[in-house]
């Protein structure tokens, strides 16, 4: 009888385990998607002729976005090291909604101005891989 439910209880110990492994993936893999959906609908976008400052616009509106990255990377040692659990949510949400915003004003604004939407989108995603 006793060996029964330590068999149920261990069975019990690993579905749990499985199904927390799969909600952890699945979590992870739509993260991943949303901020990929998010960060690289202008390379689909084709920019021939057009310059900024004299380099090529697309090579321009990459540089822009990775420097945004890059500064996320050092404002989010901080910030994301701070950031409590329960605001964790709200940081993800805020950070989507600035990225999909930042995304429209690269196609409302006029060129060149719009290349730095593109920082905005970078800094706002950039913080987002820590949380």
């Amino acid at each position: 009888m006793v060996t029964d439910n330590k068999t149920t209880i261990i069975s019990k110990k690993k579905l749990s385990d499985f199904l927390f492994i799969l909600w952890a993936g699945g979590t992870a893999l739509l993260s991943y998607s949303l901020v990929y959906a998010l960060r690289k609908p202008f390379t689909a976008a084709t920019f021939d002729g057009l310059d900024f400052f004299g380099m090529d616009y697309k090579t321009a509106t990459s540089i822009v976005q990775i420097s945004g990255y890059l500064i996320s990377k050092l404002i989010g040692i901080k910030l994301i090291s701070e950031l409590k659990k329960e605001n964790r949510l709200k940081f993800i949400i805020s950070s989507v909604a600035v990225a999909e915003l930042s995304l429209i004003l690269f196609g409302a604004l006029p060129r060149p101005f719009n290349v730095f939407a593109l920082f905005f989108n970078g800094l706002s995603l950039g913080c987002m891989w820590g949380v």
